[in-house]
């Protein structure tokens, strides 16, 4: 409660929040990138010229696609930024479970985390006693 009624209240959970999309952008990308798509392992490795490699399948009325990689770190920082921010674009979309895992939980953290810093702003817009008396 100190810290979120302090003069530093904003930059907390601004630091926080931004920690946040680091973090979560981090695990995004991990949980999106397909190791058969990687050069290294492209033509060194024997299972990834099976199919499953690189068709996967939702498990939904069997429909498939062919993974792509967004690897990029500015992909990964502007989808995090966009769920954590509640504005959802659509451009980029988690396409594996533990991709959509990790957009839920930034989803919920950012939030709570709006919901903080509008606590914070509200805080440090109220009038104190000594500024009414």
């Amino acid at each position: 409660k100190v810290i979120l009624n302090g003069p530093w209240a904003t930059v907390f959970v601004g630091v926080v929040w931004g920690f946040n999309i680091l973090l979560m952008s981090y695990w995004w990308r991990a949980a999106e990138v397909s190791m058969c798509l990687q050069e290294p392992h492209m033509h060194q490795d024997p299972e990834c010229d099976e199919r499953h490699a690189k068709i996967w399948n939702l498990g939904v009325d069997g429909e498939e696609f062919t993974k792509t990689n967004d690897t990029y770190l500015w992909n990964a920082l502007w989808i995090i930024w966009c769920t954590s921010s509640t504005v959802g674009y659509g451009d980029l979309t988690p396409q594996t479970h533990s991709g959509r895992i990790v957009a839920g939980i930034t989803a919920f953290v950012g939030v709570c985390s709006a919901a903080l810093l509008t606590a914070a702003f509200s805080s440090v817009l109220s009038w104190s006693s000594l500024e009414i008396g």
